[in-house]
Order: C-alpha cells, then structure tokens, then sequence
C-alpha cells in the first residue's frame, strides 16, 4: 500500500451525513469551516442524502474547488431528489418513510457497468462543479462482481484517465466488498472501515482510506482521558492511510481543528 516517509496521510471531511442538516445555509456554512479549519480533501457519494451532498460540496467550494481532492463513487442507485428538490428534502423523505415497505429499497441494490459509470461520474461532476475528481470508487459491492463486469469497468477506468476526469479509480465497502480487488495491481485506492483493515492485505500500490473512525475509537480499549480527535491523531501518526472522519456538528467539527495545528 502506499505508505512510508514519501506521502504524508491526508485527513479527509466526510459528507455522508451532510443531509442531516435542516437548512441549506447550515449545510454550507459546515462546509466552509471545515474547508476553513483545514481539510482540504472530501468523500462523498450520490447516494448520500440521494445526490443533495454532492451538490452541496459543490456550491462550498465553489471559489476553492482546484484546492481541494474529492473522492465520489457509483452503482447505488438512488432517487437523486436530493439534488433536484434540495428545499423539499427532507419533506420527500418524510413522505417516503410513511411507506416502511419500500424506504431505503434502492440502498439495497447495485448497477455496475460501464455505461453507468460514465452516467453516474458525468451526473457528479455536475452537481460538484467539476472537470474532474481525484477518486472514483466503485460504492460498496454486494457479492463478488463477474470476470467480465470487472474488466469493463477497469477498461473504463482507463478511458476516464486518459480523459481527465478522474485521477485514481478503485472500490469501497467493507472487508468483504473489496476483497475482491485487494491483489488486483489496476486498482489504485480501496476505502474501507477501520476495524476491517486487518483483515486484507493490500498490494503496497494501493492507496488505503479509513473510515468509521468513530466506531473504531468507542470499541477500542483507548485510556479514559484518550480524545476522539487525539484518537485520530494517533491513527494519523502511524502513516498506514489517509482517514475518513465527518460531523454535522459545529462544535465537534471544531474539536478537529487541532488536528491542523500540528503540521
């Protein structure tokens, strides 16, 4: 994987829960100050908040977008009325909770093919106002993807490279999502929960990315006085990988800002 003295490990904003925010101004100013305290790297996908994060990342970093590294995916296919509504969001998905039977039926499913590849990536980069993203990650496979699949979505890969439009191409999902691709030398960057990264053993080209820190920390056997942000601090110290951590709070978000403070 890609470690040691030559790459320093980026911490990275996630917006997974950015939906959680009532208001737009509220979602952008949360945002800005993040952008403000320090991170300059941001991980989201269409189907967080059914592509209303996405388009809300994009209009924070509207006036700092080449400064910044943004890693989307593909294959879950969401309603995007997050996007298309985003001041009638979260009266949509109060509606569609009122039918239990079929919430959150589309999460439960995957499209993976070239074809939706590039609809998906083209879609992203209109809600995100941008040429291009650093990572562009297959989202969360559910079983292991046929012989055939995978090669077109390498060849893929490869065209949107030569293209510009994304810089590195792999999977994220838990330990069993991606163990698929862990030896697979086309793959640039798997993104998987903390706690699961014990548990593959990545080629040393890969770039690794952590996430559910959070979860991480509560089930460690951290001393009482251990921070969260000292917490990932230390898991930043130790160079393996860039880490996913998110808030929608504004006062947890500036418990991070200490982070930044060390270099």
């Amino acid at each position: 994987m890609t470690t040691g003295p030559s790459r320093v490990p980026t911490l990275i904003f996630g917006v997974g829960s950015l939906h959680r925010r009532l208001l737009r101004s509220q979602r952008l100013r949360l945002l800005r100050r993040a952008f403000d305290i320090g991170f300059r790297a941001f991980d989201v996908a269409p189907a967080y908040g059914n592509g209303l994060n996405e388009q809300e990342l994009g209009l924070a970093l509207a006036s700092d977008r080449s400064h910044c590294r943004v890693t989307t995916k593909f294959g879950i296919p969401a309603d995007l009325y997050g996007a298309r509504h985003p001041h009638l969001f979260h009266v949509i998905r109060g509606i569609q909770r009122l039918r239990p039977a079929d919430y959150g039926d589309e999460y439960r499913r995957r499209v993976f093919s070239a074809a939706e590849m590039q609809r998906s990536l083209e879609s992203s980069l209109r809600r995100l106002g941008r040429d291009y993203v650093d990572d562009f990650m297959i989202h969360e496979p559910l079983g292991v993807l046929a012989f055939d699949l995978v090669e077109e979505l390498h060849d893929k890969a490869d065209r949107l490279k030569h293209q510009g439009k994304i810089l590195r191409w792999g999977v994220a999902g838990s330990a069993a999502s991606v163990a698929q691709f862990v030896h697979d030398p086309r793959i640039d960057v798997l993104q998987l929960p903390l706690q699961d990264v014990g548990l593959v053993t990545p080629l040393r080209s890969h770039l690794m990315i952590g996430y559910g820190l959070h979860r991480a920390y509560l089930a460690s056997l951290h001393p009482p006085e251990l921070s969260y942000p000292a917490y990932v601090r230390r898991c930043l110290d130790r160079g393996a990988m860039d880490l996913i951590v998110g808030t929608t709070t504004p006062a947890k978000l500036e418990a991070f800002s200490e982070l930044f403070q060390h270099g």
